[in-house]
């Protein structure tokens, strides 16, 4: 129970992972031995569940507040854009040497580019060893290996809840001799907080991590007397290495002293101070992970600021950061931030000229912009770090 708090705690789908795995387990506990049930249900196990139900309720209140308070349900359109296809399980990404291999055979130039093509692909030895075990787990099913059962339903169900609400194929809904309609979507009417997950593709990572314990669990059993099993393990390893196509990358990451000299001087400004840092990205908008790096450097003084990445992001919301994507630095988009209650607007001079000359950003490029701002009576240049500019409001 403390495991799935803190999962819960870290991050909702993966508590949504563990709810649904302990689920099916006292499904199958319940259809195999209901004695053991009542082994289970004791005094001390159900004053823990009780206990976590209620450390969980003070995360999830607030939460739930906020989402009715915005209406931010996720709109079943988006788990459509975000979900697998049957194909997309050999759409490989560059961490393969089998990548050229499987574009050939995945034929992924006859799409359009418009077409969002996801990489489902696991690994050639993870998935004949999946393919395997699940056959092996369904073969001897009426055995009733309660673990065995379990982590192959759950990881069943995590693949499907993957292809999202409908089932697609070649980037087609498909539609005869009848529309598929899968359980994602009635989940979506009937458990509480599935409206809010965006990317039903995330729920594969339910499918890697149950079937990965089966596949365990299945070599630990048919290799349990051979003596070969370390050699066999051995091979197994070294083929998983040796299929990811190195060097590995790694992203760096700066540390607390070497942050951008405009989040140390948001250090020095009234605790109730908010801001806003131009230009602003919604999650599909071009160079959308600079609000990730925006959200690490942010904790270094944690005021309260408009920008924000993934997750959470309210109707409203996304439509005024689309505004001020588009709109910015024209006086209604001035006015539109302060009645926000923006205290600060910090610009990023170098960020606008990468989104005009990519022509993502039409008005002009970053010293049109920082213009434009001088020129605004109802700003005034508060500071300037390199291509940092910080803006305050005139009373």
């Amino acid at each position: 129970m403390l495991f799935f708090l803190f999962q819960f705690y870290n991050s909702f789908l993966p508590g949504y992972f563990l709810i649904f795995f302990y689920m099916i387990y006292l499904f199958w506990i319940w259809v195999n031995d209901r004695k053991i049930i009542k082994k289970i249900i004791t005094k001390n196990t159900s004053l823990i569940v009780l206990g976590t139900l209620f450390l969980v309720t003070l995360v999830v209140k607030p939460y739930y507040d906020v989402f009715r308070e915005y209406d931010a349900a996720r709109n079943i359109r988006d788990a459509v854009h975000f979900a697998l296809q049957p194909e997309d399980l050999i759409y490989p990404n560059e961490h393969t040497i089998f990548e050229p291999l499987l574009l050939q055979v995945s034929n992924i130039r006859k799409y359009a580019k418009t077409d969002e093509i996801k990489s489902g692909y696991i690994g050639l030895i993870f998935s004949m060893l999946s393919i395997f075990s699940i056959f092996y787990v369904i073969k001897k099913i009426k055995k009733k290996n309660i673990l065995e059962n379990s982590f192959l339903i759950t990881g069943l169900l995590g693949l499907i809840l993957s292809f999202g609400p409908a089932l697609h194929f070649a980037r087609e809904t498909i539609h005869k001799p009848f529309l598929i309609i899968l359980p994602y979507a009635i989940f979506y009417y009937i458990i509480p907080g599935f409206s809010g997950f965006r990317n039903s593709s995330r729920w594969e990572m339910l499918f890697i991590f149950s079937i990965a314990v089966l596949v365990s669990i299945v070599l630990s059993s048919i290799l349990k007397n051979n003596k070969k099993s370390f050699i066999i393990y051995s091979l197994l390893i070294i083929g998983i290495v040796a299929e990811y196509n190195f060097p590995m990358k790694f992203y760096p990451v700066r540390q607390i002293k070497n942050f951008p000299q405009s989040y140390k001087w948001l250090s020095s400004t009234p605790k109730n101070s908010v801001y806003i840092t131009m230009p602003i990205y919604n999650w599909n908008s071009p160079n959308y992970a600079i609000e990730l790096e925006r959200e690490y450097y942010s904790t270094q003084d944690f005021r309260k600021t408009v920008n924000g990445y993934s997750g959470f992001s309210p109707k409203s919301w996304q439509e005024d950061v689309l505004y001020l994507f588009r709109n910015f630095p024209e006086n209604e988009s001035i006015l539109r931030i302060k009645k926000m209650g923006v205290n600060y607007i910090i610009v990023n001079k170098a960020e606008y000229d990468k989104l005009y000359k990519n022509k993502y950003y039409t008005f002009g490029n970053g010293d049109f912009v920082r213009s434009e701002l001088n020129k605004n009576s109802n700003l005034f240049l508060k500071d300037k770090f390199e291509d940092t500019y910080i803006f305050g409001f005139n009373n």
